[in-house]
């Protein structure tokens, strides 16, 4: 049932194309498009606690009735336009550009089919979520000792839990909403730099760039948020640049403005559903829309396009905010929200934000090689002391980090570095800025924007080792900059200068490549002998459903197996999740327990303010650090009958007890 989404999209995008818009804005248009039946239809039946498989196939039936009779005939001239447009003419570079990025989708997609979720934070919030709002029929808040599962957006989610339940409950499909991202993410990329100026090749080269990213080619097979947060913040960062469109350089809009302050909007919203790292890259885009607009028509209707995209905002994501608001008197965004404190930096003066933006976009320039890191480190290190910063200081890193390093030859969904892209993208701002003639008013706004874009992430988040992946929104907005400047060398006499870029280019989708078919999760290539890492675990020698505790160990299986054979000879039906401490990756026990009615109790979030009404355990499934075993045992609260023998995996216990 599944298949009802892509209907419902191939049905939109044929109804778009049909009214004549270019077939790659059709295309993205649709995603977006289903994109908001993901969120509407997802938030709708929670107000009914309907969120089942019958109501969400027919929820899905009805809109594809709707949308396949309504528009019928733009649907029919969209198809007509498709095949006209298939016939060509296709040259070398349109063949070649077609080769690589349908090898990075293909390759991508089966990452995606063929592993089961792995992620740490996946297994800690991301699938727990979705497992508990299947279960409530509802995504209303509910009780549980990670803040995570309730106020982190949510919309990568909602994505996977229609995919999940229309496809008979299982999560093999979970991390198509990434890949999805990750395909119109590099379709979004390529519009944008035509509309800064690209030419057809150049427009093509800034698609085959982004597709090399690292970290957006692993993340494309996870469910993680970072790409999606991506893709819409540079979807909406497009509608702003062709609301602005100059002469002579952006062609002016062939539709009235609304179009685009509407997709804007709506873009992002979106984009604060996936994460909330939009907040900090796209305000000095929109800052630039209003500016534009003033100009243009006068404060009154620049004001009245701000009061527009202001009530679509909120209106796509009045339902998050409203819960959130009830939960957290009134904070709506979820800055003040339990277990999310340690996102952002302690202290932001000028000197700490300066060190923290140094050492986070020093993760995206990290290399394989730890010699050459060491000195970046160092490099980084002295800059900070020259003005009386430190790298190491406590106020600007994640509490759980570790000293500052850069990490080499990590190619995984929570960290992998870019340094050919950065290359690629600091050449480009030069040549930009040296070579592009007349001066281009709004490709240069544009620079400033991404600049300030990529600046507040990596000055404001606090680092870890992770924060390479939370940078991949502010590097892939910067990408377009890269078509651009290939074009500007392509008009240019010389042959110095383009031999040089396209030997980074073809070094950059080697590198995209290598991450994609040796990356250490989902790799779709076995990794060679001589690096002792995972050698021969895949899916190629392992069964799926064992691929899911290849990072814990076989014994993470075992420990789940015991807990669900415990359940079933006990006859416990109702068990009681009391989690001391968040970290734990819960989710595999919990899918071992998938038919018993599950909840977090004891020690949750928001005490006394979020609560599941008559929710009454039989037993109790109690996981705390090793260090703390066996004096959990008497902690002061009376437990019953220990039904299953302690167990251990790596540094937790867990206890299966039944209720007194």
């Amino acid at each position: 049932m599944s298949v009802l989404i892509l209907a419902v999209w191939a049905t939109v995008f044929f109804a778009v194309l049909g009214s004549a818009r270019p077939a790659r804005e059709a295309a993205l248009a649709a995603f977006t498009a289903i994109t908001v039946l993901v969120l509407a239809i997802t938030e709708a039946l929670s107000l009914f606690r309907a969120i089942t498989p019958l109501w969400l196939a027919l929820s899905w039936a009805i809109a594809l009735c709707i949308l396949a009779v309504v528009p019928r005939r733009r649907v029919r001239a969209g198809l007509s336009r498709l095949l006209a447009i298939s016939k060509g003419p296709w040259d070398r570079w349109d063949v070649t550009a077609a080769v690589v990025l349908g090898c990075f989708a293909i390759g991508t997609l089966l990452a995606a089919l063929l592993y089961p979720t792995t992620n740490y934070d996946s297994w800690t919030y991301h699938m727990p979520r979705i497992l508990f709002w299947a279960q409530n029929h509802s995504v209303a808040h509910y009780p549980t000792a990670d803040g995570r599962q309730l106020f982190s957006s949510a919309l990568v989610e909602y994505f996977a839990l229609n995919l999940q339940l229309l496809s008979f409950g299982t999560d093999r499909l979970a991390s198509l909403a990434q890949w999805f991202s990750y395909v119109f993410s590099l379709t979004a990329v390529s519009l944008l730099a035509g509309r800064l100026g690209a030419t057809r090749r150049g427009q093509q080269v800034a698609a085959v760039v982004a597709a090399s990213v690292p970290m957006a080619a692993l993340q494309a097979s996870t469910t993680q948020n970072d790409l999606t947060c991506a893709l819409w913040c540079i979807t909406a960062i497009l509608c702003i640049v062709s609301f602005v469109g100059e002469a002579n350089w952006v062609p002016p809009a062939d539709s009235p403005s609304r179009w685009w302050l509407l997709w804007a909007a709506t873009a992002a919203a979106l984009a604060v559903q996936s994460k909330q790292t939009a907040y900090l890259v796209l305000p000095s885009f929109f800052v630039w829309l209003v500016v534009v607009a003033a100009k243009r028509s006068g404060v009154r209707r620049a004001l009245g396009a701000l009061t527009l995209i202001a009530v679509c905002f909120l209106v796509l994501n009045s339902a998050w905010f409203a819960r959130n608001a009830v939960s957290l008197h009134g904070d709506f965004i979820g800055a003040s929200a339990p277990n999310m404190g340690t996102i952002l930096t302690k202290a932001r003066d000028a000197s700490r934000l300066t060190t923290t933006s140094l050492k986070n976009a020093a993760m995206l320039a990290a290399t394989p090689s730890d010699e050459l890191n060491g000195p970046l480190v160092g490099l980084v290190s002295a800059i900070a002391r020259s003005y009386g910063g430190s790298v190491d200081d406590a106020l600007t890193r994640d509490p759980y980090a570790g000293p500052y390093s850069l990490p080499a030859s990590i190619r995984s969904h929570d960290y992998a570095s870019a340094p050919l892209t950065v290359v690629l993208v600091v050449l480009s701002v030069a040549a930009i800025l040296l070579l592009l003639k007349p001066r281009v008013p709004s490709v240069r706004v544009f620079m400033t924007c991404g600049g300030v874009a990529f600046v507040s992430v990596a000055g404001l988040i606090a680092w870890n080792f992770y924060t390479s992946r939370v940078l991949l929104g502010p590097l892939l907005v910067l990408v377009p900059l890269v078509g651009v400047a290939f074009s500007v060398l392509q008009a240019r006499p010389g042959r110095l200068a383009r031999t040089a870029f396209s030997v980074i280019l073809v070094l950059t989708v080697g590198t995209g490549y290598f991450a994609l078919c040796f990356g250490l999760n989902n790799q779709l290539l076995p990794l060679p002998k001589w690096t002792g890492q995972l050698d021969g675990v895949g899916y190629w020698t392992v069964p799926y459903e064992q691929l899911r505790f290849r990072v814990f160990g076989e014994g993470f299986a075992g420990v789940s197996d015991t807990i669900a054979n415990a359940a079933s000879e006990h006859g416990i039906d109702r068990i009681g999740i009391d989690e001391p401490t968040i970290g734990f990756p819960v989710y595999p026990l919990l899918t071992a327990l998938s038919g018993r009615e599950l909840g977090y109790v004891r020690h949750t979030v928001l005490p006394g303010q979020i609560r599941a009404p008559g929710f009454a355990p039989q037993a109790v499934l109690e996981i705390v650090p090793a260090s703390a075993y066996p004096q959990v045992l008497e902690d002061g609260f009376p437990r019953g009958e220990m039904i299953a023998s302690p167990q251990r995996i790596t540094e937790w216990m867990v206890l299966f007890w039944r209720t007194p």
